[in-house]
């Protein structure tokens, strides 16, 4: 139905205030008024969403790339309080006993900040980190490139970032909403935008091509690159803080939940699953699926739990975990599941 301006609508009823005065009605003259009163509290204002705030990389500070070498070098930065020398030094190799050998990465290599939250590689093979409050860094094998809200991204406390099929980085943050970088520019996106909060701990991109971000307190966005969709208890996730998104080989969406436990969402309905199930722990921080389709669960405090589809299947530090507070998991080429812990123990299952 179109909507009747309320201009219009106030012309009629002034026009019938007017009449009113050569009937002597003052009662009805005062019904008149109510109802101005009453139209003027149930017009809806315009739409508050906003267009999304863009930026242009050639418009800000150029982001600062440092190249690695075989020998320690000097690089000249510019920072608020002034210019200042950066050493940035070889990185460091050491024996892992597993690999040949691992290199450490730090801010003495170009690393934008020591702390860092979340990763991912995108489609040409650079690797990118969320740091807190450090921005993002990309590696490309051989340098360093970091990028802060000097270059248009949101916030400088990164949570978690992903990378779409079309070769967008997408960067959710601590309280600023989510920022997509094309290469060429930092579009942020907000509440204001239709995100379900601006708080953002995970990003993840189905096989659609949609974006779904996990929230705490705001329950879940998805993301179809025109329009935001909101999902949270009242649709049926279990609970608003939402740490841990996966699509299985069905297409089926599960969300890991802050003491919710699990959901498995369908496309039209919501199946949770908690403690009362078999779930090791109703407070979940990560999921996979593996080769064969189990779904892997990371518990913050209970180990882990596999579930087959039908029952779940739980391992702690009884069974020879590390710690009960495990952050992530991954599945290598090998078949064999990887568990991070708390303290920074790798775990390997075969």
């Amino acid at each position: 139905m179109k909507k009747i301006p309320l201009q219009f609508l106030l012309c009629i009823l002034f026009v019938i205030v007017v009449s009113c005065k050569h009937t002597g009605d003052n009662k009805y003259k005062e019904t008149i008024v109510q109802r101005i009163a009453e139209v003027k509290s149930h017009v809806k204002p315009h739409d508050s969403i906003k267009p999304p705030r863009i930026v242009l990389a050639d418009t800000c500070p150029k982001p600062q790339t440092f190249t690695l070498s075989d020998k320690a070098k000097e690089y000249r930065i510019k920072t608020s309080g002034g210019e200042k020398t950066m050493v940035i030094s070889p990185p460091e190799i050491k024996s892992a006993g597993f690999f040949s050998h691992m290199q450490n990465f730090t801010t003495d290599n170009g690393l934008a900040f020591d702390v860092i939250n979340c990763s991912c590689t995108d489609n040409f093979g650079n690797i990118w980190f969320g740091v807190g409050g450090g921005g993002i860094s990309r590696y490309d094998g051989k340098s360093f490139t970091n990028y802060t809200t000097q270059q248009g991204l949101c916030d400088n406390d990164v949570y978690c970032v992903a990378a779409d099929k079309n070769g967008n980085i997408w960067i959710g943050t601590d309280g600023s909403g989510v920022s997509r970088y094309d290469g060429k520019s930092f579009t942020s996106f907000s509440t204001k935008q239709g995100l379900a909060n601006n708080d953002v701990r995970c990003i993840y991109v189905d096989k659609a091509g949609n974006v779904w971000f996990g929230t705490y307190g705001g329950g879940v966005s998805k993301y179809d690159g025109k329009s935001f969709t909101n999902i949270t208890t009242a649709q049926g996730l279990p609970n608003n803080t939402v740490f841990s998104i996966l699509e299985d080989k069905a297409g089926k969406i599960w969300f890991g939940t802050m003491g919710g436990g699990i959901s498995c969402y369908d496309g039209k309905t919501y199946t949770n699953f908690t403690t009362t199930q078999g779930l090791a722990r109703n407070s979940v921080r990560g999921m996979i699926e593996d080769k064969n389709g189990n779904i892997w669960i990371a518990t913050y405090g209970s180990g882990v739990s596999k579930f087959d589809g039908k029952t779940f299947t739980n391992y702690n530090t009884e069974q020879g975990l590390a710690n009960n507070v495990v952050w992530s998991i991954l599945e290598d080429n090998a078949g064999n599941i990887w568990f991070s812990t708390l303290g920074g123990t790798l775990i390997k299952v075969k």
